[in-house]
């Protein structure tokens, strides 16, 4: 029965950690280990870690660090899952209770190396909005195709921007960490990465992942506009140098890549000034 590692970075979540974690508790499927990472919070969150993990020591492992950042807490919990499948989920996110079931029968079923699926937009009013995905519904594909399917996305900056809702063969990311010194864009850089490593990609159209909409958090908004635009320009570069390992640097996809770095800072702009109305 294959194991699960849920990774869960943690920085002053006191308000919903205790949800998030109870999710994973109460999944259907019961071959998981969480691993709860403090990255120095200074709030109630390690009293909260404290008692979940006394409640729960043969499911929990936690660990703590001065605060480094998400990309260091991420990278601790990797050190530390024994599991076949690696997953991460945000201190403020929640998964739906049969989501690790469903997600791992079908990666189980196709082999797949990356299985990734929907998420829904969780607001603070309760509202609920399911993520539209450019990818098509049930999508597999060998990596000869991750051209066509995926690189395309991650070029024109539609796809892949964050690690969440998507279950990890441990193989792939066993020589994979993610970029301490990026303070945002750290998780396209690990999805690039894994890709180098997996040998397919598969699509599955659950919303299962809950997405919570807050300006707190490891991952929240509190970055400033243009230090987001600053690292958006390190990862065009990036992504610049990885189009000859795609096979992929044309004068059209160096185009696509430069206007990347405008539609993702316009779409974070819009999507701040839609918050603060």
């Amino acid at each position: 029965m294959e194991k699960v590692s849920i990774i869960v970075p943690v920085f002053n979540a006191q308000n919903r950690l205790e949800a998030c974690i109870n999710s994973l508790l109460n999944q259907t499927y019961n071959n998981t280990e969480i691993i709860i990472v403090d990255d120095g919070s200074a709030d109630s969150s390690p009293n909260i870690i404290d008692k979940l993990y006394k409640q729960n020591p043969n499911l929990i492992k936690t660990c703590k660090q001065n605060n480094s950042g998400v990309a260091a807490a991420r990278n601790k919990g990797l050190a530390l899952a024994t599991g076949d499948y690696v997953m991460f989920v945000d201190s403020d996110d929640n998964l739906d209770n049969c989501c690790i079931e469903k997600v791992l029968s079908c990666a189980i079923k196709h082999n797949s190396d990356i299985t990734r699926f929907k998420f829904t937009y969780l607001y603070a009013d309760g509202t609920e909005k399911i993520e539209k995905s450019s990818f098509p519904d049930n999508l597999f594909i060998e990596k000869k195709d991750f051209k066509k399917y995926i690189y395309n996305k991650i070029i024109t900056g539609m796809e892949m921007n964050s690690t969440m809702r998507t279950l990890f063969k441990k193989q792939v990311v066993n020589n994979v960490s993610f970029n301490e010194h990026m303070v945002t864009g750290e998780d396209l850089v690990f999805i690039i990465d894994t890709l180098s490593n997996a040998r397919n990609f598969l699509y599955l159209p659950y919303p299962l992942y809950y997405y919570y909409q807050s300006n707190q958090g490891l991952t929240g908004s509190g970055i400033d506009v243009f230090t987001k635009y600053k690292y958006n320009i390190i990862l065009s570069f990036i992504i610049l140098q990885h189009l000859k390992m795609w096979g992929m640097y044309s004068p059209f996809n160096i185009l696509k890549t430069v206007l990347r770095l405008l539609f993702i800072t316009f779409s974070k702009l819009k999507r701040r000034l839609l918050k603060s109305v």
